[in-house]
């Protein structure tokens, strides 16, 4: 990519090599005219240079402008179409607004065959397409299966007997997983790293044995995740009715936040899981439980937010559910009500979702519930309840639980909560 983009000639004296093939040669100098790899700025250039081109040329290719200013990742475009009519439209846009700026997309490839035979051979994709931050560093990839239209996950992940807190910690944190679907099991290493870090040891030191048993099972485990396939394709249609659901919980270990979408087209129900995030409870003051619940609900407001922004679509309803009935009585009063701790975090929710749409949900159909406390990855393959969501939500929303909590308990909840004694509000 950064070879097509040429430097402006003010630029290019800034950018020198040294080079000879040999020790007995003269050094040769050498004045770059393109982009230069291993640069800052390169990346930036490149991806800006796209944007430009939208704007310059955007008039001729409208579609192809907006992909180019929504759906690139530096040089990988990610887009789709409802029909194939408008798929073969971006083709040719796209196709043409690059040439216009010297520029040839490659590597085609889609989940319609009949798309790709329009393609020239010499430019399409073969096989399974990663989906990459950084291929080289990155031991766990998600790829996308253009045949089976599936997301999967690949894994070169072992303990390889190298069992000092360096190796273990870079392990952990080069974990790939973006979309927080595999956040359960993933949840396990952060809990291993937080261990980690309590047991006060240097870098180049072995933990303790208590500590490699755990991380043994976990690396063993984690390879299960190959076993998961997740349909790319949510069942939307132009016509479908779209809903946001959110849930979130705590446990003592950590609280969690999921977010799904639910399809309906011709009387038909579709739910998918779009979006996951697991934040581990701090080692340092002592939390309590429904101040850990209070924050998977700052957590959720957050990724709710930022889930209807990726979407781009017309959203008809959100809903949020929590099973803390004290997260729910806190979040339905003015943030002023509360002590600061408890008010800052009510009025981050309130910026990002009306209090309106907050619900009761049991723990045992809590999806947010398997995230805040973690499993295995061989159990995380057929959890139907993460993968697809409470059962009801299939049905009728007449068919939904009713928030029937009890009035005197909730009432004796808002009196603790006011009462300077209770642990509550301090």
């Amino acid at each position: 990519m950064f070879r097509q983009i040429n430097l402006h000639e003010d630029d290019r004296n800034y950018h020198r090599i040294l080079w000879r093939d040999d020790t007995r040669e003269a050094v040769k100098e050498y004045q770059l005219n393109t982009v230069t790899y291993g640069t800052g700025p390169a990346t930036y250039l490149s991806v800006r240079v796209l944007k430009q081109l939208a704007i310059d040329e955007g008039d001729k290719y409208p579609k192809a402008a907006n992909i180019l200013q929504q759906d690139f990742y530096v040089d990988d475009m990610l887009t789709g179409a409802d029909s194939q009519e408008e798929a073969e439209e971006i083709y040719i846009q796209i196709t043409k607004l690059m040439a216009l700026g010297q520029m040839n997309i490659r590597k085609w490839t889609s989940n319609s065959m009949e798309l790709m035979q329009k393609i020239p051979e010499e430019s399409r994709e073969k096989g399974i397409i990663q989906i990459k931050e950084d291929e080289t560093i990155k031991p766990l990839g998600i790829h996308w299966s253009p045949t089976r239209d599936e997301f999967q996950y690949t894994i070169k992940f072992s303990h390889d007997k190298q069992w000092i807190k360096r190796g273990i910690l870079s392990k952990i944190a080069s974990i790939f997983d973006p979309t927080g679907w595999l956040a359960p099991t993933i949840l396990r290493a952060k809990i291993n790293m937080q261990a980690l870090w309590k047991e006060n040891i240097g870098w180049d030191e072995k933990p303790s044995q208590t500590f490699i048993k755990h991380w043994i099972e976990f690396c063993e485990d984690i390879i299960n995740i190959q076993k998961i396939r997740i349909p790319r394709w949510t069942r939307y249609k132009p016509g479908a009715t779209i809903e946001l659901h959110g849930f979130s919980d705590a446990s003592r270990l950590a609280y969690a936040a999921c977010v799904y979408v639910r399809i309906i087209y011709k009387n038909r129900v579709t739910i998918s899981l779009i979006a996951a995030k697991t934040r581990v409870a701090p080692i340092k003051g002592n939390i309590t439980i429904p101040r850990m619940e209070l924050c998977g609900a700052v957590l959720l407001a957050n990724l709710m937010k930022t889930t209807e922004e990726a979407l781009d679509m017309k959203i008809s309803k959100k809903y949020a559910w929590c099973d803390s009935q004290i997260t729910l009585a806190w979040i339905d009063k003015d943030p002023s009500t509360w002590q600061t701790y408890i008010a800052n975090r009510v009025n981050k929710i309130h910026q990002c979702t009306p209090r309106e749409i907050w619900n009761y949900i049991a723990s045992d159909e809590n999806p947010a519930d398997i995230a805040s406390r973690g499993i295995t990855a061989d159990a995380l393959v057929g959890c139907k309840l993460w993968w697809r969501g409470p059962r009801w939500l299939r049905h009728d929303e007449e068919e939904w639980p009713v928030n029937n909590q009890d009035e005197a308990l909730l009432e004796l909840e808002k009196t603790m909560m006011k009462a300077n004694n209770s642990p509550f509000a301090n």
